[in-house]
């Protein structure tokens, strides 16, 4: 499915401790120049292998400061020409400072990367502009930067720097430092069908809702009724598959039974198809295997026929099978092997690089040097390895005349492409989906050593494997283990990177999974589920989301510090609710496997704030109560009002009660406390709310909101005393005019 293996074959343990730690080996050194005295005709700064070498232009000086940003030299570009500044070991950065000598717009600046990509641009003007083009980590590197002079006059260029990595082919000590939080999100695990060895997939057909079809690597497809929980083997392939366990009895193993899909049709026409890995049986299809030198098993996708379609007791028949495309494996790994339709009733099929490690011939393997690579499959659209199909299994217009090739496939008509391929450049696409709302195609990409992927693909897309591992580069390292690095060993332009990855920091192998579009789990809608197998030894499985932004969150397990075993696949049912699917081995043996269904947890029912205030003449205070973070099952609590400095019958009404909610509700709930206005004279009074007696989900920390009553009368004024003249007069007016008349006779004495 997606081991990484060391070149001997063993498993690498995610125990193991290396007393060795890689690190970042590259020298970034910084070249400059301000054209002091350079002279004409071209010329190199630097020393090799970081240089530039300038051409097309002049070094001068013409006596005008205005055409200096720094001391008294700059380069010159005549008009009509297009200069180039060449870099000898491609940029991770470039600063210069450019104007033309005339006024106005008057050409062009522009930074190449090393696939030959335009990938930034300056329009030259009358004044000094500052030019700097930074790359980040995974992005192409700049090669070369033009400047078209289209103006009548002289550009010229002043200030020139870039920085280089020199190239000593070191591996990223880490990647991505950060590492993936528990996000807020939490789920519950019920079982829904146990026994299985290995399940890794799991839908339900077209025209049946109420049954999960799960897919069991070591060849069984098992109808599950969902409603009562009771099950039956509804296909059985086992007697196809080659002998399983890749290193004896009971051990590891990526082979098997990996994919099912249903025909959009199935109610009338019964077809479903099934990708196997089976025994050498005559020639394949596709072949990349070397001329006798025997390929390890060959992929195999068959349609098959149920009698009656939409009873799951009835199982298929097995004579019915129908070879629709055979497929040489180079080795046991890197199979893929997931089957889904598109909404035009087209098959995907998704193909690994072929097995082995780092996609590329002659390398140790198992014991032997890898076969049927080349310099690397996935980067060869020739064959399907490395590769996602889209064929019409109703169609006849394949070479081998099984299945139709659509008119509408990417590379039609493009040499040196298979015409069935819809994207490619992966290593192990083992899970793909199609969102059932938007239609776009979701695949986790198990990566090499260092880096899981999830990708977004649309036709015609390159991935970039074996070139890149995620969004940074690669290194097959010869016939050691392969690494990413920052060193851009001169991608192509146009690959397509990941829209989320994460490093082995946080796992070793992405089970890619699907956007949720089911109601039990609101806070998940629109977002990606998918998770990451583990450890080896069926343990250290872990369940993850996308958010909006599409950072990765890990999502919590009621119950459970983590999954606890080994994640082998995903699925969903009919309305859009997913499963997980584990076993407690890691291996296609035994019976320890189980799909469970991703339940929402029962959440917990709490106030929505801890504290509120009103005035006394409000009339009532409304409560709230929410149950949140779940609404699995029936839940209830009761409320009840209690005297604080508040006195109930005299400042407010004694309430309780209580609130129920059903299974799959949430929300909130309201209740109100009659407030009493008096007329007395007092501060502000407090009452509490507690809630108690929670059933069926757990009480909130927010169990208790104290309630304050502002008093909003007002004290009376002071009385006041009338005057002589029938006016009053308020007293403190009263008090300064006797201070005044006593000012006045105490001046007459003196």
């Amino acid at each position: 499915m997606f081991a990484r293996l060391s070149r001997s074959g063993k498993l690498i343990s995610v125990l193991m401790v290396f007393t060795l730690v890689l690190c970042q080996a590259v020298r970034a050194d910084t070249v400059s120049t301000s054209f002091e005295n350079l002279g004409a005709g071209t010329i190199s700064i630097g020393t090799s292998p970081i240089t530039a070498t300038f051409m097309g232009g002049n070094a001068r000086t013409v006596g005008n400061a205005a055409f200096y940003h720094s001391g008294s030299w700059s380069w010159h570009v005549a008009a009509g020409v297009t200069a180039t500044v060449t870099l000898e070991t491609a940029a991770s950065v470039v600063d210069l400072w450019v104007r033309n000598t005339t006024g106005g717009s008057a050409g062009e600046v522009r930074a190449i990367d090393t696939g030959g990509t335009t990938i930034a641009t300056l329009t030259i003007t009358g004044n000094f502009q500052n030019f700097v083009v930074t790359r980040g980590m995974g992005e192409t590197l700049i090669a070369s930067v033009e400047y078209q002079n289209t103006g009548s006059a002289d550009i010229v260029m002043d200030d020139f720097s870039f920085t280089a990595n020199e190239p000593t082919g070191g591996p990223l000590d880490d990647p991505i430092p950060a590492t993936i939080a528990l996000g807020s999100k939490e789920i519950d695990l019920q079982p829904t069908a146990g026994g299985l060895a290995a399940p890794v997939w799991a839908t339900n057909s077209p025209n049946d809702t109420t049954t999960l079809y799960v897919v069991d690597q070591q060849g069984q497809v098992v109808a599950v009724d969902l409603a009562t929980g009771n099950s039956s083997v509804y296909l059985d392939v086992s007697a196809l598959l080659v002998p399983l366990g890749a290193f004896g009895p009971d051990s590891f193993d990526e082979r098997g039974l990996l994919g099912l899909a249903f025909h959009p049709d199935f109610a009338s026409n019964g077809l479903l198809y099934t990708y196997t890995s089976q025994p050498l049986a005559g020639a394949a299809d596709f072949s990349t295997m070397p001329a006798g030198t025997l390929a390890n098993h060959q992929a195999v996708v068959t349609e098959w026929n149920d009698p009656d379609p939409g009873n799951p007791a009835v199982p298929v028949n097995p004579a019915s099978a129908r070879e629709i495309l055979r497929v040489d494996e180079p080795q046991f790994n890197h199979n893929a092997g997931a089957l889904v339709f598109d909404s035009n009733s087209l098959l995907l099929i998704a193909f690994g690089d072929g097995g082995g490690a780092d996609d590329v011939d002659g390398q140790d393997f198992v014991g032997a040097p890898m076969a049927g690579h080349g310099t690397g499959n996935g980067q060869d659209p020739s064959n399907p390895l490395g590769a996602i199909l889209r064929i019409d299994p109703l169609g006849n217009n394949s070479a081998n005349g099984s299945y139709g090739i659509p008119a509408g496939n990417p590379f039609i008509g493009v040499a040196g492409h298979l015409q069935e391929i819809f994207a490619y450049g992966f290593r192990n696409p083992f899970r793909m989906s199609i969102d059932s709302t938007t239609g776009e195609l979701w695949v986790g990409d198990v990566g090499q050593n260092d880096i899981e992927e999830i990708n977004v693909v649309t036709a015609g897309d390159n991935f970039g494997w074996n070139l890149k591992e995620g969004s940074f580069f690669f290194d097959p390292n010869g016939n050691l283990d392969g690494f990413v690095t920052a060193d851009d060993p001169g991608v192509p332009a146009g690959l397509v990177d990941p829209v989320a990855q994460y490093d082995h920091d946080d796992g070793i192998a992405i089970i890619g999974g699907f956007v949720y579009r089911g109601s039990r789990h609101p806070g998940l809608q629109g977002r990606y589920v998918f998770g990451d197998f583990g450890a080896f030894g069926g343990s250290g499985g872990r369940l993850f989301h996308l958010d909006a932004a599409n950072a990765i969150q890990e999502i919590g397990i009621l119950g459970r510090v983590a999954l606890g075993e080994s994640l082998l696949g995903m699925g969903a049912d009919g309305s859009g609710e997913i499963y997980v699917l584990s076993n407690t081995t890691g291996t296609p043996f035994g019976v320890t496997g189980t799909a469970y269904f991703m339940e929402s947890t029962p959440g917990s029912v709490a106030f929505d704030d801890d504290a509120t205030a009103v005035n006394e003449n409000i009339g009532n205070a409304t409560v709230t109560v929410q149950r949140t973070g779940g609404f699995a099952g029936a839940a209830s609590v009761d409320y009840a009002t209690a005297d604080g400095t508040a006195t109930s019958g005299s400042d407010y009404t004694a309430t309780n009660g209580a609130f129920s909610w059903l299974d799959g509700e949430a929300g909130a709930k309201t209740f109100t406390v009659a407030i009493t206005d008096e007329a007395d004279i007092d501060g502000n009074e407090t009452f509490t709310v507690t809630l108690s007696n929670a059933t069926g989900a757990a009480l909130g920390a927010t169990a208790v909101q104290t309630i304050t009553i502002n008093n909003n009368d007002q004290a009376p004024p002071p009385p006041r005393r009338r005057s002589s003249g029938g006016g009053s007069i308020a007293w403190p007016a009263l008090m300064l005019m006797g201070v005044a008349a006593l000012r006045r006779r105490t001046k007459k004495r003196r």
